[in-house]
Formats: C-alpha cells, sequence, structure tokens
C-alpha cells in the first residue's frame, strides 16, 4: 500500500506557490490591475513609511509579472531602500533586501542571496535562509533526479540555521517550518533509497533540538515513524505512532496524520481491524484538517473499504460505500479517481468482474498528471493487477506490472512483496516456472521478514507499555513522597505559627499595659485640647457669621448685575433681529431692481437691434431703385456697418452678460455675412484665428466696424475675380498684459508703391483709423505680399472667464 505524507506535500505546495508569483514578504498577492493606481500615488505621496510600502508593492508587481521586469523592479527597490535607511524605517529596509533576494532568484543567481543575509536581522534573515534553503532542495523534489542529492546537505544547513534563529527568536511558526523543512529533507533521502542517511537527519535533530520550543512533537514523531516504516522497521514505527499519540495536543491536523501512520502501520503487518479503526478515526479529523478540495477523503474510504472486504464484510462494504457517497461529494479529480477504484473494489468482492473492470479502467483514465506516482498511478496499478489476477486475465495483468514497475523504485519492502507473490501467480499460469519460483521465494521471504517484524513490533510495543507503565509507577510514588513530604512541611510549618503566636500573646499583654498608661495621659491632653477647641469654634462662628453677611451683599449686588446685563443683551438681540429683517427685505427689493434692470436692457438691446434691422431693410429696399453704381456701393457699405452693429446687440441680448461680448464668436458669425452679402462663391477663403475673448460692448462696436470696413476693402479692391487662391486672413490675440492686437490680411496686389495712408486715404482708412482712436488703440496699414491692417488697444475688463489673457479658440473658416 502506498505511503501517504500528507504534511511534506504540503507544504511542498506551499512552497512552490510562494515562488510561483506571491508578494514576498506580505500576506498576500497584489493584482496587477493596482500597478497604475500605485504609481499615480507615488507622484505625491510624501517621503514617509507609507511611501516605503508602496514603492516595495510597485516593485513587487514588476517583478511577478507573466514577463518579470527587473530593471523596473531593482529601480523602485533602490529608492526604497535609500528612503527606508533615511527614515530608519528597519521592517522597510529588511522588505526590499527580502525582494532583491527574489531578482536574483528569478534570475538563478543563486550565490548573490548569500550576500544578502548579512543585511538581514530577525524575521527577515529567518526567511532569506530558508528560503536559499528551498532553492537547494526543489530541483532534487521536482526533477526526481537522484544526481541531485548532493544539494540535500547544503540544503539542510540552511534550514537548522533557520530553526536555530527562530528559536533564539520565540517565533513558533517559523520553527514549525524549519523543522517541517528538515523533515521533508529526510523524507527526500528516504524517498531515493538514501535510508541511513535519513535516519541520521533524524537523529541529529533529536540530539540537537529534541527539547527546543516551538514545533509540534507528534509531527516529528510521525515523521520518524513514516521513516521507520520506509526501512520495514514496524516496531520502531509503531513505537514512534504511540509516542506521536502520547503527545497529540487538540490540533485535528496532527490527530489526522497520527491515525493516518497507525492506519498504514498495520495494514502493513495486516492488523486489518485495527488498521480499519486507525483509519476511521484519521477520515474523522481530515475534514477539521483540511479543506474539501484538499483533503483524502476517498483515499482513506478506499483503504477501509479494501480491507473489510479482506475480511468478508462485503455487505458492510456496500453499506458504508453509500453512505460515504453522501457525506463526502467528490470535488476533485482525484476523488474520482478513488470513488471508482472504490465502487470497482466492491464489485470484485461480490464477483461482479465484468462491472468492476470498467470502474477500475475509469478510475485509471482518471490519474491526475500532477498527482504523486506513488498515491495515485502505482495504487492504481495494483489495484487492477489484483483484480486481473483474481480474474485469471493474466497477460493484461502482466501488462500493468510492467508499468507498474516502471514508475516504483524507491517504495516500502511490503510493497514489493505483494507484487512479487502477484508476479509469482502471473508467471505460473503463463508456464513460466522458474521466474514463478523465483518470485515466490522472493515474496515469502519478504513476507517471513515482515511477521518476524511484525513480531518485533509485537514485543517493542509491550516494551513500551511496560516502559510507560513502570514510569507512571515511578511518578505515582515520587507524588506519595512529596505528598508526605508537604505534610511534614506543613506540620513544622503550623508548630512555627503556635510558637510566633504565643510570643505575639505575650507582647499583646505588655502592649495593653502601655496602652492604659498612654490613655490617661491622653484624656487630660484630650480634656485640654477641647477646651482649646470650643473657644476657637466660638471664634469660628462669629467669623463666619460676619463673611455670611458680605457674601450676601455681594449676591444680591450680582444679581442685579445680571438681570440688568441680560435686559441689555436682550434689547440688543431684538434690535439685531429687526435691523437683519430690514437688511433682508432691502436686498430681495435690491435684488427685485437688479432683475428689472436686466430685463429693461435686454429688451432695450433687442429694440436697438430690431430699429438697425429696419434701417438694413429700408437699406435694402431703397437700393433697389438706385441706378449709380458708386450710390448703390455706398449703401451697400451702410448696410453692412449697421449689420456688425445690429449683430452686438444680438449677442447682448441673448446673453446673460450684459456688459461684454465673446469676440471667438462674433467676429465669426460677421465674416459669414459678409461673405454672404457679396456672394464671393469659392474665389477667396477666409481664415479666421480668433481667442476666446471677451470685450466690452464700447470696445466691440468700434471693432465690429473696423473689420468691416477691412474685410470689405479686400473683397472689393485686392484681388482678381478669376484667380484662385485667394485668401483674407483675421486673427485676434491677447497677451499677459491685456493688450489685444486685431490683424486683418489679404494676399491680394496690395497697395500702390507710392501710397500714403495720411494723405491718400479714403474714407474706409479714415473710418478705421478714427474708430481706433475712440478705443485708444494704435491704427497700421502697410503692403508686405497683400495688404496688412493692424490695430493694438488696451483692454479694462478680463479678456476671459477662466483666465486673465484668454483661452485660444483657433477657429479656421474657409468659404
Amino acid at each position: 500500500m502506498a505511503n501517504l505524507r500528507p504534511s511534506l506535500f504540503v507544504l511542498l505546495w506551499m512552497i512552490c506557490a510562494s515562488a510561483a508569483g506571491q508578494y514576498f514578504p506580505g500576506a498576500s498577492p497584489l493584482d496587477q490591475k493596482l500597478l497604475p493606481g500605485l504609481l499615480a500615488e507615488l507622484k505625491t505621496a510624501p517621503p514617509t513609511k507609507h511611501r516605503v510600502q508602496t514603492l516595495l508593492q510597485v516593485a513587487s508587481l514588476y517583478l511577478y509579472r507573466t514577463k518579470p521586469h527587473f530593471d523596473s523592479t531593482l529601480y523602485f527597490l533602490d529608492q526604497a531602500g535609500v528612503l527606508a535607511q533615511r527614515l530608519k524605517d528597519k521592517e522597510g529596509f529588511q522588505e526590499q533586501v527580502l525582494l532583491r533576494a527574489n531578482v536574483h532568484f528569478e534570475r538563478k543567481e543563486f550565490e548573490k542571496p548569500k550576500k544578502l543575509i548579512a543585511l538581514t536581522s530577525d524575521t527577515a534573515k529567518i526567511k532569506l535562509v530558508m528560503r536559499i534553503g528551498d532553492y537547494y532542495w526543489s530541483p532534487v523534489a521536482y526533477r526526481n533526479s537522484p544526481q541531485d542529492l548532493p544539494l540535500l546537505d547544503s540544503a539542510l544547513k540552511y534550514c537548522e540555521w533557520a530553526f536555530n534563529m527562530s528559536v533564539l527568536h520565540r517565533q513558533p511558526d517559523k520553527t514549525q517550518q524549519a523543522a517541517e523543512r528538515i523533515w521533508y529533507i529526510s523524507y527526500l533521502y528516504t524517498k531515493f533509497g538514501k535510508l541511513d542517511r535519513a535516519q541520521q537527519v533524524f537523529n541529529d535533530f533529536l540530539k540537537n533540538h529534541g527539547s527546543a520550543p516551538g514545533y509540534s512533537r507528534a509531527a516529528m514523531y510521525m515523521e520518524l515513524a513514516a521513516n521507520a516504516r520506509s526501512r520495514s522497521d514496524f516496531g520502531e514505527a509503531i513505537a514512534y505512532c504511540i509516542q506521536a499519540q502520547q503527545n497529540l495536543t487538540d490540533s485535528p491536523y496532527d490527530r489526522y496524520r497520527t491515525f493516518l501512520q497507525l492506519g498504514q502501520m498495520y495494514g502493513a503487518v495486516k492488523e486489518w481491524e485495527k488498521s480499519i479503526d486507525a483509519y476511521k478515526s484519521a477520515l474523522a479529523n481530515l475534514s477539521k484538517a483540511y479543506t474539501k478540495k484538499e483533503s483524502d477523503n476517498w483515499t482513506i474510504i478506499n483503504r477501509i473499504i479494501r480491507y473489510q472486504n479482506v475480511l468478508g464484510r462485503n455487505k458492510e462494504s456496500d453499506a458504508y460505500f453509500r453512505q460515504c457517497a453522501q457525506a463526502f461529494p467528490r470535488e476533485a479529480r482525484q476523488d474520482s479517481m478513488y470513488y471508482f477504484a472504490t465502487l470497482g473494489e466492491n464489485l470484485r468482492a461480490d464477483k461482479d468482474y465484468a462491472q468492476a473492470e470498467n470502474y477500475l479502467l475509469r478510475a485509471i483514465e482518471l490519474i491526475p498528471p500532477y498527482y504523486n506516482t506513488v498515491l495515485a498511478e502505482g495504487e492504481m496499478y495494483l489495484n487492477i493487477i489484483r483484480f486481473y489476477v483474481e480474474w485469471e486475465k493474466f497477460d493484461k495483468a502482466g501488462e500493468y506490472v510492467s508499468r507498474l514497475r516502471k514508475i516504483h523504485r524507491y517504495e516500502p519492502t511490503e510493497y514489493w512483496s505483494g507484487i512479487h507473490l502477484l508476479e509469482y501467480k502471473i508467471d505460473s499460469a503463463k508456464g513460466a516456472f522458474l521466474p514463478a519460483m523465483r518470485n515466490y521465494l522472493r515474496g515469502k521471504h519478504i513476507e517471513d521478514s515482515l511477521e518476524a517484524k511484525s513480531k518485533m513490533a509485537e514485543y517493542r510495543n509491550l516494551e513500551v507499555k511496560y516502559q510507560t507503565e513502570k514510569k507512571e509507577a515511578a511518578l505515582l510514588l515520587r507524588e506519595k513522597d512529596i505528598q508526605l513530604l508537604n505534610q511534614n512541611a506543613d506540620l513544622l510549618h503550623q508548630r512555627v505559627i503556635v510558637s510566633e503566636q504565643e510570643s505575639k500573646l505575650k507582647e499583646i499583654e505588655l502592649d495593653g499595659a502601655r496602652l492604659a498608661a498612654q490613655k490617661k495621659e491622653a484624656d487630660l491632653e484630650l480634656k485640654d485640647q477641647n477646651i482649646q477647641f470650643l473657644n476657637e469654634q466660638a471664634k469660628l462662628q462669629e467669623a463666619e457669621l460676619a463673611q455670611q453677611g458680605v457674601i450676601r451683599n455681594i449676591i444680591v449686588v450680582f444679581i442685579v448685575l445680571v438681570t440688568t446685563i441680560a435686559v441689555l443683551l436682550f434689547r440688543q438681540f431684538k434690535a439685531k433681529q429687526n435691523s437683519e429683517k430690514l437688511i433682508a427685505q432691502k436686498n430681495t427689493l435690491l435684488q427685485h431692481l437688479v432683475d428689472e434692470k436686466n430685463w429693461l436692457l435686454k429688451e432695450m438691446h433687442h429694440r436697438v437691434k430690431n430699429n438697425l434691422q429696419t434701417i438694413v431693410s429700408l437699406l435694402e429696399s431703397q437700393s433697389a431703385f438706385l441706378k449709380n453704381s458708386e450710390a448703390l456701393s455706398a449703401i451697400q457699405d451702410s448696410q453692412h456697418r449697421v449689420h456688425a452693429m445690429s449683430l452686438i446687440h444680438q449677442k447682448l441680448y441673448r446673453s446673460d452678460n450684459m456688459t461684454t461680448i465673446n469676440m471667438a464668436e462674433y467676429l465669426p458669425e460677421l465674416v459669414r455675412y459678409l461673405d454672404k452679402s457679396f456672394d464671393l462663391g469659392r474665389y477667396i477663403h477666409f481664415q479666421i484665428h480668433v481667442n476666446e475673448i471677451y470685450l466690452d460692448v464700447s470696445k466691440v462696436i468700434p471693432l465690429g466696424l473696423i473689420v468691416n470696413e477691412a474685410v470689405t476693402n479686400a473683397i472689393k479692391y485686392a484681388f482678381a475675380r478669376s484667380l484662385e487662391g485667394n485668401i483674407i486672413s483675421l486673427s485676434l490675440t491677447a497677451d499677459e498684459h491685456k493688450k489685444v492686437s486685431l490683424t486683418i490680411s489679404d494676399n491680394g496686389m496690395g497697395l500702390p508703391a507710392d501710397f500714403q495712408s495720411h494723405r491718400q486715404a479714403g474714407l474706409g482708412i479714415k473710418l478705421m483709423r478714427g474708430l481706433t482712436e475712440d478705443i485708444e488703440g494704435q491704427f497700421s496699414i502697410h503692403s508686405d505680399g497683400g495688404v496688412i491692417v493692424r490695430i493694438v488697444f488696451g483692454a479694462d475688463y478680463p479678456l476671459s472667464a477662466t483666465t486673465g489673457v484668454g483661452r485660444e479658440s483657433q477657429k479656421l473658416v474657409q468659404v
């Protein structure tokens, strides 16, 4: 039967999980989704211990990702180390050392972490030393290769170092972890047939650490029992099991392992009833020791039912199987494997071989690829070999014997006894009598040896029992001696107490005489003191009467003052209430007046806009009757000027702000109007770059007229109508000094070479210059690849609703 070692496999699983990407050091893994938030936090985090922890978390996320980023990890670890040293954060500094060691482990640089041990202390040093030991023994466990066995000596050195430090610093959890690693190293020696070396590891542990606190004695004795069983020394193994029982605590884990080992030992020596009882006790503690997904419920149930069938209790096995099927659901692949193996075993016992074969083969198909072969594959093969031999399907049995020999090299002796005897039956059925005789002799030799050792086990059990009873008798005798000595001590103590009481009585009598004399003297003194006290009391009463009169007068004056102050405060409070009501009424009235004023202003702007639109309509009607082109042009110019002013009033009455205009909206709308008025088609394009600038109405009206004049002149005189690529540009910008610059330019013919703006200026230029002076600005016009008109002026109002300069709104309008 396979040898279950749950503590060591759980230990191996925990170490694998730790090495596979958890935040080390740390209590739980971190989600990679946290990385952006942690990086953002570092930008504003002050230099505190919390920042050190954040740096360590970021470093761990870069290290434990699908593809580690070692440079980023070391970058943040360097920052964490420097800051931790400056803050004298010992814990943070040592955590960054541990993470740095993990970087070396991930890079397969196993010598570098040893140099970091000197930088750690206490818990951090224990973790690092234990981790180095793990990296020495893990190749032996993972690769299952005997060539790596020399690494175990180095692993043992570091694990013992960690054990000693954890005992010194009184850290029981680390002590237990280090002890389990030492025991696991002993198991690896046993697994690869180095039984003497495995026993030496345990002997050295008992010699050096047997009395050390902090680890489970029961767990240690169970590992010793497993080691003894590997050497087929069942007497010693059962003795160790008994010692484990004597050291059991309330830990379900230790109780489960102890009864499990006992079940294995009794099964190996064919004590079926004892084995069944021990396995049932182990099953009762299993659910408390592990979660369901990690348990071996069906592994143990399989053994209980198999041994009951050996005893001929088939019906009991069927009932027990149905009971367990309801109590223990199959949550993992391993559960289903042992479930079908157990079902096949029951059908075999009932001689239903065809159905039994189906379930046993199904169990073999469910062998998990990750599960230990000794626990699963070998046991399933052994089950079906027994089945085929009983069914007399010897060829099929021989196939599985071949498979079994390929995967088992380091199994216990009693395991091979069963295989040899099965091979004897297979060879006999095939007529290979010489191999059959050889296997029979080997199997019987091992069986006889086991029987002898079983008797030795009984002898050692009796010896242990005798030694135990002897020790208990010695303890009872010692307890009686101690009770007698305690009684004698009590008698002596009572005599001492009596003599002390007699001496105290004599002293009390002498004290009584002294007290009587002192009492007489005290009575005389007391009389004198009473006379003096009465005199002083009379004087005090007179003083108290005088003081009470003064206090009464003071209280009367105080009450009058308090009443006066209260009346004054009440009058002041009422006056304040009345003034607050009056202020509130006035505020309401003022708000009403402000609302009414705003409404009137909007109405006024609306009517002004309507009046200006009426003027535009009248001018347009008048232009229909004009034949003179100059008069018609003048009428159109007037229309445009009036519309420019009308557009301003339209913006004002539609806006909540009655004093300023957003130029980024007004100027593009004005240009689009001029474009439609002149019906330019596609031969002139407008480019408008206007910042979002808010200007007072007094500035906007002149600016609108200036833009109207400049754009109208450019449309009329700058371009030949047949040409393409004609562009008129308009820009409005402001600087931090509230200086606003308006530029209108074109890429047309430009001004004449002899043009002088002061002497040859027409109405439009004079109008633009005059309007510029109205807003106290500077006007300039010149040619440079076309005509450029520029006006610079100061703005009294804020240029933007958000900033002093104005948020740029680059609007490009092409018509």
